[in-house]
């Protein structure tokens, strides 16, 4: 559902920004949010940036290389990347990599729904497609994945659209397609990946249920073998047979 929205007048010049906050707290330290002045602008903040013009879908269509990643997609050549993701899991479980105030020790925090809401690209795009994964050995890619977005392309519809993508099986004719080579890598991915699915435990309502993943067919992100970490996107380069993005991956 779509709340029509209008916009607010501005607050006059007159209006003292500590007065407006002095307001907010009554007698007994009631709280008195009706009192604030909405489109206040405090003097000690830098003017608000203007939002990202909508896509003009007239306009001729960028190259991948014109585009500016959100740092989330950055692909990092070393070190530790912007966030932590095992393909494997839901976007739900993006983190964060992040050192904690009271130990200093690194920990992870899931990224929230502003994260998620953040434009993938800037200017904004209304598509991508992701038509590789470095360092493999096939030719070309069997699954690309194709992001799509009129609004613009926001952060959750790749995470959501690479998720969807991987977590379909693997068919009789792909599995059929790959060389001898490769479905040991995927059989191994996949032994790997049952492994540790059975260890976890699902508390239930009543009982703990462990789950049986021994029974889950072969999946697309088995193809990656041991390399499920993602570690970002860049563009494909001129001499490349597809136009679109370069996914990266490593071990976790």
């Amino acid at each position: 559902m779509q709340v029509p929205s209008a916009p607010r007048d501005l607050p006059p010049n007159l209006v003292s920004v500590a007065q407006v906050f002095r307001s907010l707290i009554g007698r007994n330290h009631s709280p008195h949010p009706e009192n604030w002045v909405p489109g206040l602008q405090h003097p000690s903040l830098p003017p608000r940036p203007a939002a990202f013009p909508p896509p003009d879908p007239t306009a001729p269509p960028l190259r991948p290389s014109q585009y500016k990643l959100n740092p989330f997609f950055r692909h990092s050549r070393w070190g530790p990347g912007t966030i932590h993701w095992d393909i494997r899991g839901e976007p739900t479980t993006v983190f964060f990599k992040t050192e904690s105030e009271r130990t200093g020790e690194r920990c992870l925090v899931p990224i929230g729904l502003s994260d998620f809401a953040q434009p993938a690209t800037h200017p904004l795009c209304t598509s991508m497609r992701i038509a590789a994964v470095a360092d493999d050995a096939a030719k070309t890619f069997p699954w690309v994945v194709e992001v799509h977005n009129p609004l613009g392309v926001r952060c959750e519809d790749v995470f959501r659209a690479l998720s969807t993508n991987f977590t379909q099986h693997i068919t009789r004719e792909e599995w059929a397609g790959l060389n001898e080579e490769r479905q040991g890598r995927v059989a191994n991915a996949w032994k790997e990946r049952c492994r540790i699915r059975d260890q976890r435990l699902a508390f239930g309502p009543r009982e703990t249920v462990r789950w049986g993943a021994g029974a889950d067919a072969l999946r697309r992100v088995d193809y990656l073998g041991d390399r499920v970490r993602f570690r970002g996107l860049e563009p494909l380069g001129d001499g490349d047979v597809e136009e679109g993005w370069m996914m990266f991956v490593g071990p976790l």
